[in-house]
């Protein structure tokens, strides 16, 4: 009978035995030239921010009532009461109100969500320069962003700005991976940061997705370009003949005779069109 051969020993493990130090190794110098900057950064946007952060008096009382009023909450509204919203949609509000009632209002929490948002805006300008031209231009680029004087000035401010611009970053970084791996997943995930933006401040979102449409251009098929372009010709046709209805000369005057018969009718003076420049409610009704 033939001798059979000892069977092989089990290959030693070469991990670290630490299932930590497996998943999560050391950063390298580029690693850590990226977290310095995250972390000056991050000095900027929150050095003696209770005490030298810049408020909007209009949004902080209007963080102030949602912090306390859920209704207040899901109307954007600038009193508890909800009679009154403000003159934006309320998604930084969202924030900056979620934080007052964790923290307790207060000018550090209220400013604390911007703050955050203008080093996830570093990390991730520095994130898609990388992908683009390396390391060094990536260091370079997120450096240039953070030092910026009306960055600095826009993270620890409570205008819409802050998460309006991460949103804007957010939607380029899965435009760049969407081209790169080809998933839509990504493209939905763009187009839906554009959508949370339109909440944050408007038309002010859709300044991007001329840059966005050209890019994806390249590399997505042409029925989904044609899709991006139709759809944003169409909105922008709608909004061009609702200012067109509302603001044209005829409705303007409409609005004068409308809020001189009220004088007359009431005996009081009513503000017309003409003066706050706005048509009146029964013209937009």
């Amino acid at each position: 009978m033939a001798n059979t051969p000892p069977p092989a020993e089990p290959p030693l493990p070469t991990g670290s035995g630490s299932p930590w130090r497996d998943h999560f190794h050391a950063p390298t110098r580029s690693g850590w030239i990226t977290i310095a900057i995250a972390l000056v950064a991050a000095g900027l946007y929150t050095w003696g921010l209770g005490s030298a952060g810049v408020t909007n008096d209009y949004y902080s009382a209007a963080v102030k009532a949602m912090s306390t009023s859920w209704k207040a909450f899901f109307y954007g509204s600038i009193d508890s009461g909800s009679f009154i919203t403000v003159d934006k949609p309320p998604a930084s509000l969202w924030v900056m109100a979620l934080s007052a009632r964790i923290f307790g209002f207060s000018t550090w929490s209220m400013l604390l969500p911007q703050a955050a948002a203008g080093v996830a805006s570093v990390l991730i300008v520095h994130r898609i320069v990388r992908e683009w031209m390396g390391h060094v231009a990536a260091h370079l680029a997120a450096l240039a962003f953070a030092l910026t004087p009306v960055a600095v000035v826009m993270f620890r401010y409570n205008n819409p700005d802050a998460l309006l611009t991460l949103l804007g970053l957010g939607s380029a970084w899965a435009i760049w991976i969407a081209l790169k791996t080809g998933h839509t997943r990504c493209l939905i995930l763009s187009a839906a940061l554009v959508g949370l933006a339109f909440e944050t401040k408007m038309l002010q979102a859709l300044v991007v997705l001329p840059a966005f449409i050209g890019v994806i251009s390249f590399g997505l098929p042409g029925a989904m370009v044609l899709y991006f372009v139709t759809s944003n010709l169409f909105r922008v046709g709608q909004q061009w003949l609702i200012t067109r209805t509302l603001y044209s000369d005829e409705a303007m005057a409409a609005g004068v005779i409308e809020a001189e018969a009220a004088s007359d009718s009431k005996g009081a003076p009513v503000a017309s069109s003409a003066v706050t420049g706005r048509p009146s409610v029964s013209q937009m009704t």
